[in-house]
């Protein structure tokens, strides 16, 4: 039962101690009105799809206001759960077919082997949530965000380009370590921060993809585009990269400090920094009008100049026989 769930969690947290600073007849008072809501929300609700507790209350209304709630191998298919935010819920397993969880937050959520396809996904949002074996076939998935989550597991398999590049538009630090993109269009993805290692991307489109301090080590990069792609603070040290297209992309910045000295603002050059091309196979690798770009911070436009071979050289340790475009 749903209610006897988030009753039981909430009860949980209080079984030992003061109730929040009260006296030992004040904690026994509290303690008896959750033992005795746990009873009372036991008799008003079940998960059956689409059943409707007594007492007017909702499935909805209940998980609204349910925090850490163990709801795992539940059946929520087809319902309107638009807006709801799960925080430490446990939905492991749970049957969430078609239903509609637009807008809806996933917090810290167990969501491992559950089945979200054809759910209304748009605009939900993932932090810190396991979806280890989760099914996405069919899920509409436009502006939706994943942040900090693992999807190493299979997660991506059998979807569309267009709902996995939907998937990582807005997937920052996200855990892509050895999963096979290979041959999918990603234009314009972002993945600022995310764990890469290993990744199968040959053939990959990432034109205009947002890839700042990504870790691609040993990645498999073959012949990937990488046309026009923010390139900057990430690693790509012992990957295959030949036949690669760095074409217009941006490999290298200068750090900037902004002084602000009674309203006058100025901005201090730093170092070069490049992107790390250690250890790198580049034979065949376009780099024609690969670019060295500063930010001012002003909301204007990076300046920008082309990158030289001495740049990636020097600071990004690339070994560039074979390269092209330099």
């Amino acid at each position: 039962m749903l209610a006897g769930a988030c009753a039981h969690a909430a009860a949980a947290r209080h079984q030992t101690g003061h109730f929040y600073g009260l006296g030992p007849a004040g904690s026994r008072l509290m303690r008896r009105f959750f033992v005795a809501f746990a009873g009372l929300a036991g008799l008003l609700v079940s998960l059956a799809p689409g059943a409707v507790p007594a007492a007017g209350l909702t499935n909805r209304e209940i998980l609204m206001h349910c925090s850490g709630c163990d709801m795992a191998g539940m059946d929520l298919h087809g319902q309107n759960l638009s807006g709801i935010r799960f925080e430490g819920t446990n939905l492991r397993g749970a049957n969430l077919q078609g239903a509609n969880l637009r807008n809806a937050i996933f917090e810290g959520t167990n969501l491992d082997n559950s089945d979200m396809r054809r759910a209304d996904l748009r605009n939900a949002r993932f932090e810190g949530t396991s979806l280890r074996g989760t099914h996405f076939d069919g899920a509409q998935l436009d502006g939706a965000m994943f942040e900090g989550v693992n999807l190493s597991d299979g997660v991506l398999s059998g979807l569309s380009d267009g709902a996995a590049r939907s998937m990582l538009n807005r997937c920052e630090g996200c855990n892509l370590a050895n999963v096979s993109l290979a041959g999918h269009d990603l234009h314009g993805v972002r993945l600022e921060g995310a764990n890469m290692r290993g990744m199968d991307l040959h053939g990959a489109n990432l034109d205009g993809a947002q890839l700042e301090g990504v870790n691609l080590d040993g990645a498999h990069l073959q012949s990937a585009n990488f046309h026009s792609a923010e390139l900057l603070g990430s690693n790509l040290r012992n990957s295959d990269a030949r036949n690669a297209n760095f074409q217009n992309a941006v490999v290298c910045s200068d750090d900037t400090t902004t002084i602000n000295d009674h309203g006058a603002r100025s901005v201090i050059v730093g170092k070069t920094d490049c992107v790390e091309l250690g250890g790198t196979d580049l034979h065949g690798a376009n780099f024609t009008g690969a670019r060295h770009c500063v930010w001012l911070g002003d909301g204007t436009q990076p300046r920008c100049k082309p990158a030289t071979a001495q740049m990636l050289q020097q600071y990004g340790h690339a070994n560039l026989s074979g390269a092209i475009g330099l």
